[in-house]
């Protein structure tokens, strides 16, 4: 890449500072490159091109872009006029840039992906997947048809609809559902039922154009790998390996809580980025997108490549990842163990590609014929969608800025270095491609048990190979099998052998392992019901006490202990002591819970009595498991009636849970009525005066453990059930006051509150984190997962409204929340 002349860089430099659009020169001299061996060179740019979105070649080396030349739509649905276009590019006499335009088709909607098939092209704009053919050579298609159409298009924006079409290697073509479903036919086949989904990725065979609902929910980016595992994104999971389709997880009908992706990166802070341009993302500033955009974490990832080819010789096998809102393109790699598969950045500390200039939109990045990167870059002022900012916000902003612009750039390598070596993926993918493709005996998924570890994955892999023979493979365990598989595997066999012939199963398969140590058995036992468990308490019991009070003992000996030991009166001041005295969280937490399933009412007490010298994590689930249970409402309403209890002990969140008692049900809403009743923005209106307070962020510390941290994070406090509240600093203070008293004013489907209640009497209020036709799983307050069964479930509704309840300020006094606010924006 050339360098400018100094009085060109500063008048860059001041051009960047104003926040105008760089030439393609001055955009070309902005970008700051992993390494110094990297070069990036103009490929095409408007008027040529105009909001590319994808891209694709012909074998001719012919580019064919997508352009998005309607986006963005306010409003829901579709549009009057059908502004979206694919363009024909021809670089003519060779020298590398893309000067002739034809345009290949139009009349699309949204138009954002293209993957070339045979003698033609298919594209998706929703609702449709169009067929497009170029059948006389001229450059343009005059073949257009849809072959698929259904996908739904009443989601909130654009980029949230079907797209990133790729050819799997099974020969058929995965979509990306852009988290939203459809009802989906093929005009070619109108004699079809039509196939329904909801936020579920789709397949279809591009011969048959018979469609499938599979596992999995991308955005806008999709890639399948040299090993034929297919990866999809989201705005803040910048990577997730698609590890099992529908039929494995349905196929044992007796195996609960199977999770379709493995993310190979952490959602927001815990994978840090580094841009160069300033935090000027429009949603960054809006309250009701505070969950979303945070400077410095992935917020927009989008156009997730697999990179293979040969010009980027040390980042073969990588993969891009686009990151539009902060104005970069990120590279991790893949690293495989036996227990897991994650990925490290190429680089720590720097981007593969960043540039100060905040038009610099990167959407969608591919190989291309040469080997080299292609990165598709709208060049927009705001890439930001108008239909998640308050009227007035959007209204200030010039969405059309940029609108007719458009680049396509290539990253290439003047490193001679051989190309990295592509991994062979003899890790946790063999495994769990052995055990899931029926070609193993009991002896081998066995072994593979043994390796498990962890590994919850492998786990369910071996587990849902193995239906109706559970109880045979527990025979074949290994001595060193981890207690989590030994659990797992009673649990399915609780329910794939009879009630009668159980209690001689039990006895055989441990007199069968008399090699397992305590925590072993322990876990055995404790994946059946405790009529089963029972004999063998007086055995036992007195190895898991000892165990369980025991600090040299590891953690997971030490729960497993706890949780074996029955939850009766005798144990339960073993358990209070436990829980008021260990050093270990995850023992305190077990041991707090364990008091309430004794259902002794003065032991709830005494965690009461206990509360002010607790900790807030400790408070917290003091509350969570003591409101679970009815025979502790009544005392936890005293200590609250009479003061000995402040009433912000209580979680908002957690108070739904007296409505359910009608022995005190009127008592706690007379008690709570104040906030159940109050007008959300009139109490901001009169709360704003707090914003004018001085205020310290180190005191707003211990009010955000307090309030927040049971369903938020903040850097490493907290528990990530909600959204990750870290990077709020450029939040203007009245927008974060707002999010705060009105958390309701706008609810997103990700963060809505369902309740579910089984069929013997039990009630869970969380976020819908994943389902099957066999179970469903919420996260609830505190991080913790709540697996139920489908067979067992009485019913599941959501309460269309955010887990984050109103009432906030209930919680806290006017400088406590000035101090909150403060340590928010720090």
């Amino acid at each position: 890449m050339r360098m400018l002349p100094l009085f060109l860089v500063l008048c860059l430099r001041s051009t960047i500072a104003e926040g105008g659009p760089l030439s393609t020169v001055e955009a070309l001299d902005s970008f700051r490159l992993e390494t110094e061996d990297l070069e990036v060179s103009l490929v095409a740019a408007e008027p040529e091109v105009v909001d590319p979105v994808a891209l694709a070649f012909d074998e001719a080396g012919h580019l064919y872009v997508v352009e998005s030349r309607g986006y963005p739509h306010r409003g829901k649905g579709l549009p009057e006029k059908k502004l979206g276009e694919v363009a024909r590019l021809e670089d003519e006499d060779g020298d590398g840039r893309f000067e002739k335009r034809t345009t290949f088709a139009d009349g699309f909607f949204f138009p954002n992906g293209i993957l070339r098939y045979g003698s033609g092209f298919f594209v998706t704009d929703a609702p449709d997947v169009w067929w497009l053919e170029d059948e006389d050579g001229d450059g343009k298609a005059e073949k257009k048809e849809v072959v698929l159409t259904g996908f739904f298009t009443n989601s909130s924006s654009e980029q949230l609809r079907v797209a990133s079409p790729a050819i799997g290697p099974d020969g058929w073509i995965y979509l990306t559902s852009g988290l939203t479903g459809g009802k989906v036919i093929s005009p070619k086949h109108p004699k079809r039922s039509p196939v329904e989904a909801k936020k579920s990725d789709w397949r279809f065979h591009p011969e048959t154009f018979e469609v499938q609902a599979i596992s999995g929910s991308g955005q806008v980016g999709q890639a399948f790998d040299h090993l034929g595992r297919r990866f999809v994104c989201d705005n803040r999971n910048p990577i997730r390996w698609v590890v099992f389709n529908r039929e494995v997880l349905e196929r044992n009908p007796n195996l609960l809580g199977g999770k379709s992706v493995m993310n190979l990166a952490e959602p927001g802070m815990s994978t840090p980025l580094y841009p160069l341009s300033p935090d000027t993302t429009a949603a960054s500033f809006i309250p009701k997108l505070m969950h979303k955009p945070h400077a410095g974490s992935f917020t927009s990832s989008c156009g997730l490549c697999f990179y293979s080819g040969s010009a980027l010789p040390k980042h073969r096998g990588s993969f891009f990842i686009c990151e539009p809102a902060q104005n970069l393109v990120h590279c991790r790699f893949p690293v495989e163990t036996r227990d897991t598969l994650i990925s490290r950045p190429s680089t720590k500390g720097r981007e593969f590609l960043a540039s100060p200039d905040q038009w610099f939109r990167p959407v969608f990045a591919a190989n291309g014929p040469d080997g080299a990167l292609y990165l598709c870059d709208m060049y927009r002022k705001y890439v930001d969608h108008p239909n998640y900012l308050p009227d007035k916000a959007a209204a200030k902003l010039d969405f059309d800025a940029g609108k007719k612009r458009g680049r396509i750039w290539k990253v290439t390598s003047r490193s001679k270095a051989k190309p990295t070596p592509l991994q062979a993926g003899d890790g946790v993918t063999r495994l769990i491609r052995r055990a899931t493709g029926g070609e193993v005996n009991l002896d081998q998924l066995a072994k593979f048990a043994g390796l498990a570890g962890s590994n919850e994955w492998l786990r369910f892999a071996v587990l849902s190979a193995c239906t109706g023979k559970v109880s045979q493979l527990v025979e074949k365990l290994p001595s060193d099998v981890s207690p989590f598989f030994i659990e797992d595997a009673a649990r399915v066999v609780a329910k794939e052998e009879s009630v009668e012939n159980l209690p001689q199963l039990v006895k055989k398969l441990l007199k069968g392992h008399r090699h397992w140590s305590g925590t072993q058995r322990f876990a055995f036992l404790l994946g059946f019901k405790d009529s089963i468990r029972k004999p063998y308490y007086e055995k036992f019991s007195p190895l898991a006490r000892k165990a369980m009070v025991d600090p040299q003992e590891s953690s997971v000996d030490r729960l497993y202990a706890l949780r074996f030991l029955p939850k009766s009166k005798k144990n339960g001041n073993v358990f209070l002591k436990l829980a008021l005295s260990s050093e270990d969280e995850d023992v305190r937490d077990a041991s707090i819970r364990a008091v309430a399933e004794t259902n002794e009412p003065d032991l709830g007490q005494k965690l009461l009595d206990s509360f002010s010298g607790m900790d807030v994590s400790g408070r917290d689930m003091v509350v969570d498991a003591l409101t679970r249970r009815h025979v502790f409402h009544s005392g936890l309403l005293e200590s609250l009636e009479s003061g000995r209890l402040p009433l912000y002990a209580i979680p908002l969140q957690f108070r739904g849970r007296f409505k359910g008692n009608p022995a005190v049900k009127e008592r706690a809403a007379k008690l709570f009525e104040s906030v159940d009743k109050s007008n959300r923005m009139q109490v901001y209106d009169s709360y704003k005066d707090v914003l004018s307070l001085p205020s310290k962020p180190d005191a707003g510390e211990p009010v955000f453990r307090r309030v927040c941290a049971s369903c938020h994070r903040m850097g490493e406090v907290g528990h990530a059930v909600g959204p990750d509240l870290s990077g709020l600093r450029n939040q203007p203070a009245d927008a974060l006051l707002l999010h705060t008293l009105a958390p309701n004013r706008e609810v997103y489907s990700d963060y809505l509150l369902y309740n579910a209640e089984t069929k013997a009497g039990d009630l869970f209020a969380g976020i819908l984190i994943e389902q099957t036709d066999n179970s469903v799983t919420l996260v609830l307050p505190l991080g913790h997962r709540q697996v139920v069964s489908r067979s067992d479930l009485k019913s599941l509704k959501t309460a269309n409204v955010s887990l984050m309840p109103d009432g906030l300020e209930k919680a806290m006094s006017r400088q406590e929340m000035a101090d909150l606010i403060a340590f928010l924006k720090q």
